[in-house]
């Protein structure tokens, strides 16, 4: 999408149409006048981030920066463009070409939460700038979204800190994880409706593994662990199950491959077939010189064949129609004729 305007903010989709219905997935796009970014974004305790903050042309060779606190005006400067240097486990890059720059955090502590601002210094001191959530969690962290094709199988793995190994861990589905609906656990971790867990306190992580997956699967799940009976710690985690249409598409090509190379088969064969049978028909014509047909003149008792095969006699008159073959060579004095055995035929003309 080229010269994007703010008018152009709107929810999108990302659709392949299949046969009788179409699968899909939207986004969000949003347009704005000078930087954005992601709204929020969660870090387990002790992880790292890398945020991308995106500007507008304009901005490419202004000095830019990541600052700290809830009010733009009032932010607090954490690093910038002209010293990238790392500020204590905080790095700046920016990258003009793309029209980027990327903050870098490592070591993420439950302290580290709160608003955080991409900024870009412009001329006269002031700024432009958009700004992100950053939320530190400690307890329970897996992968954001993991896509499967439809009658497939995944192995999600759902980390957790040491404090919660002898807590029941559970698997569950929703938008929240307040209200999830259980679908298993590990105080009951019999298969159920092709979905299985299994716990590992030893690397401090369980795993759920879903079977036979289908488009109805789709949707947020959450890896869970119940401190006690009212309350509970977590993360969250989309699976999207898509209808496997490269696959689909991979076989519809071997299956015209397939049908092309019996077609040419077909074809090689017709030709060998032809070509054997017209030399078939030569080395017949060859043995068999084939045939001629002979007038004969009442007055004559014989019939003399040329060199061309023209027959001496009066075409007008009676005429006898014979086969006759021979291996002899042909010869045109009347000196040398080859005899030949016939059956006359009176043809009778008009009265």
């Amino acid at each position: 999408m080229d010269n994007l305007e703010t008018g152009g903010s709107d929810i999108y989709w990302c659709c392949v149409e299949v046969t009788g219905t179409d699968v899909g997935d939207q986004v969000y796009l949003s347009v704005t006048e000078a930087v954005s970014t992601m709204s929020t974004v969660f870090v387990q305790s002790g992880g790292s981030v890398t945020i991308p903050c995106f500007y507008s042309n304009m901005y490419q060779h202004q000095e830019k920066y990541w600052c700290n606190g809830s009010d733009w005006s009032s932010c607090t400067p954490i690093v910038r463009t002209n010293s990238p240097k790392k500020s204590a486990e905080v790095s700046i890059r920016d990258d003009p070409g793309q029209r980027l720059f990327t903050v870098i955090m490592n070591n993420l502590k439950i302290v580290d939460s709160g608003y955080y601002w991409c900024g870009v210094e412009i001329i006269g001191g002031s700024a432009v700038g958009t700004r992100v959530s950053l939320s530190v969690t400690e307890g329970v962290f897996t992968l954001n979204t993991v896509t499967v094709e439809r009658g497939g199988s995944v192995t999600i793995p759902c980390f957790y800190d040491n404090k919660y190994r002898q807590y029941v861990k559970y698997w569950c589905k929703g938008s929240d994880l307040s209200s999830c609906t259980p679908i298993i656990r590990t105080d009951s971790p019999k298969m159920k409706d092709e979905v299985s867990i299994t716990n590992d306190p030893a690397k401090q992580v369980f795993n759920v593994t879903m079977n036979n997956l289908t488009a109805v699967d789709s949707g947020y799940y959450w890896c869970g662990v119940e401190t006690n009976r009212s309350s509970a710690v977590g993360t969250r985690v989309y699976l999207s199950v898509t209808e496997g249409w490269i696959i689909e598409k991979q076989s519809l090509f071997l299956y015209v491959g397939l049908g092309l190379s019996v077609l040419l088969l077909i074809i090689i064969i017709i030709i060998t077939w032809k070509v054997c049978d017209k030399h078939k028909k030569k080395r017949a014509m060859n043995q068999n010189p084939g045939s001629t047909e002979l007038t004969l003149n009442p007055e004559h008792e014989f019939a003399v064949i040329d060199r061309t095969g023209i027959i001496k006699g009066d075409p007008l008159e009676q005429q006898v129609s014979s086969r006759c073959s021979s291996h002899h060579s042909v010869v045109s004095s009347s000196k040398s004729v080859v005899y030949s055995s016939f059956t006359l035929k009176h043809i009778e003309g008009p009265p």
